[in-house]
């Protein structure tokens, strides 16, 4: 049996006004916030600007609502970092465009490619290194690994390709929000102040982050390749092969190519496991008369004094830059 509803029953018309009132709220909203969109936004705007945002015509009140507090926290947070991302980023570029002369000295990533074009394989190490599972332990002495294969380059990697990495070059644009959200008292705008200045300080401290991380990830790659030099010099790491396959012409009917040169790495380099391939490599003036490399066993090979890297020039230990060479006009 179906039941009709009175339309004009007494709890009906309030519910019918109640549901009528919300959609009429909802639509004030929805035509209210775009109006109140700024145009303007804080790429150009201080840290005192963006702090002293705030709504003069809201209606002044003495505490600030759960609701408020979240709104004018998700608001200000991320505001505040941006702009300390920005401003420190901006330190930091300055301050690595000063050692723009020592970095280039420091990084010569050029001198580490081959005649071939390859750039050597990126090896880590590790001492006194001790690995397992619930099962097995395995200790060593010394452990290498590969982390990087060799690989062709057209041009060198630079300093600059590393620590350049997540750092503004300019300010994020972001839109001014709207005057609603805005502080409107006094409780909120000192609320409002507080959560900049932390945003601020967290985006400072992420810039910092991402200069330790690309600071890192540069000094690993450049003594990875050092270090494989070393270990290529002592003939416990194979080189890298290359094929080169020329031809006079090669293409389709949409496309020709002359004088056509293919350049492939053949084999990326690998650890050299038997022993008895091992070579000495004498210091400089250690035996004048003595042969500069002969055959030894592994004892030998781990305790022997080791020369400059075969292939490059530069010492395994070059001063490489650290984070705290980059602390000037960090505020505290």
């Amino acid at each position: 049996m179906r039941i009709e509803r009175d339309p004009f029953h007494p709890s009906a018309m309030r519910a019918a006004a109640l549901i009528g009132g919300t959609w009429l709220a909802l639509a004030s909203l929805a035509v209210c916030l775009p109006a109140a969109a700024q145009t303007a936004d804080t790429s150009t705007m201080s840290l005192d600007d963006v702090e002293n945002l705030n709504a003069d015509s809201a209606p002044a009140a003495s505490e600030i609502t759960p609701l408020r507090e979240q709104v004018l926290r998700e608001t200000a947070l991320p505001m505040g970092s941006h702009k300390g991302l920005a401003d420190r980023s901006k330190v930091i570029l300055h301050e690595l465009d000063v050692r723009a002369t020592r970095l280039d000295t420091t990084y010569r990533f050029g001198a580490l490619v081959t005649q071939k074009g390859v750039l050597p394989p990126v090896i880590v190490e590790a001492d006194d290194a001790i690995e397992g599972t619930t099962d097995q332990l395995r200790r060593a002495d010394a452990m290498y690994r590969i982390v990087i294969p060799a690989r062709l380059v057209t041009m060198p990697p630079s300093w600059r390709d590393y620590l350049y990495v997540g750092l503004r070059f300019k300010a994020q644009a972001d839109p001014l929000p709207f005057s609603a959200i805005l502080p409107k008292t006094s409780a909120e705008r000192t609320y409002w102040k507080d959560e900049v200045e932390l945003g601020y300080k967290q985006g400072e401290a992420l810039a910092d982050q991402i200069l330790s991380a690309n600071l890192a990830r540069l000094n690993r790659d450049y003594m990875g390749i050092l270090r494989y030099s070393e270990l290529l010099n002592r003939g416990m790491v194979s080189e890298p092969q290359v094929a080169v396959a020329q031809q006079v012409v090669t293409g389709d009917t949409q496309r020709m190519n002359i004088g056509d040169t293919l350049i492939r790495v053949t084999n990326h380099g690998a650890f050299v496991t038997d022993p008895s391939k091992w070579r000495v490599v004498l210091a400089p003036g250690a035996a004048s008369d003595a042969a500069a490399t002969q055959p030894i066993n592994a004892s030998q090979a781990v305790t022997a004094p080791v020369d400059a890297p075969a292939v490059v020039a530069a010492p395994l230990a070059p001063q490489i830059a650290t984070p705290q060479d980059f602390n000037g006009g960090r505020q505290q």
